[in-house]
C-alpha cells in the first residue's frame, strides 16, 4: 500500500479527524482549506461545497468555491460563489479581493478595480489587493499609479512575488522609455 496525503500530512489527518467528530461547516473549510494547500483542488472543492450546504450563508465556503473555480481557469463559473461571498460578508476584504480575481480576466476591469479598491478601504494592510491594483494598473498602461500601488503593496509584504514582478516591469518600463 502506498501511504495518501491524508496519512502522511498531520494537519491534514488531524482536520479529518475533527471532521469525524463532528461535520460542521467549520470542519469543512479546515478541511478544505488544507487540501487546497496542498494543492488537491478537487477535494478541496468537495469540502468548501459540503461546508455551503450545511450553511447557506457561509461566506468563506463561497469564498473558496470562488477561487478553485478561478484557479481552474473558469472564473466565469466562480462568479456566482464570489458574490454570495461578499453578499454574506460584506466587510470581508478577501472576499471583494477574490470578486476582482474573477471580474478581471473576464475584462470587467473597472469592476474588479471597485472590488480590489473596496478590499483596502476595508483593509488598508491588504497587500494582497494593492498587488491586484498595481497588475491592473500596469495592465491599463497606468505607469505612475501602478508604481504608486506595486510600492504600497510591497512595503506591506515585501514577500509578495507578484507585485514585485509587476514592479519590476515596471521599472524596465520607465527605463526603456527614458532612453527614448
Amino acid at each position: 500500500m502506498l501511504p495518501t496525503v491524508e496519512a502522511s500530512d498531520p494537519a491534514l489527518s488531524a482536520a479529518l479527524l475533527k471532521l469525524a467528530i463532528a461535520s460542521t461547516p467549520e470542519a469543512h473549510r479546515t478541511v478544505a482549506d488544507r487540501y487546497r494547500e496542498l494543492g488537491i483542488l478537487d477535494m478541496a472543492h468537495d469540502h468548501f461545497l459540503r461546508a455551503s450546504q450545511l450553511d447557506r450563508s457561509d461566506a468563506a465556503a463561497y469564498e473558496g468555491l470562488a477561487r478553485i473555480l478561478r484557479d481552474w481557469g473558469f472564473p466565469q463559473l466562480g462568479l456566482a460563489d464570489a458574490s454570495r461571498a461578499v453578499y454574506y460578508a460584506p466587510s470581508s476584504a478577501s472576499a471583494h479581493n477574490t470578486l476582482g480575481t474573477l471580474l478581471a480576466p473576464l475584462g470587467h476591469a473597472s469592476e474588479a478595480r471597485r472590488e480590489y479598491e473596496r478590499a483596502v478601504q476595508l483593509d488598508p494592510t491588504a497587500a494582497y489587493a494593492l498587488s491586484n491594483l498595481c497588475y491592473l494598473s500596469f495592465l491599463e498602461g497606468e505607469t505612475s499609479k501602478a508604481l504608486t500601488e506595486c510600492r504600497a503593496a510591497l512595503s506591506l509584504d515585501p514577500t509578495l512575488m507578484a507585485a514585485r514582478e509587476t514592479l519590476a516591469s515596471l521599472e524596465r518600463r520607465e527605463a526603456r522609455d527614458r532612453a527614448w
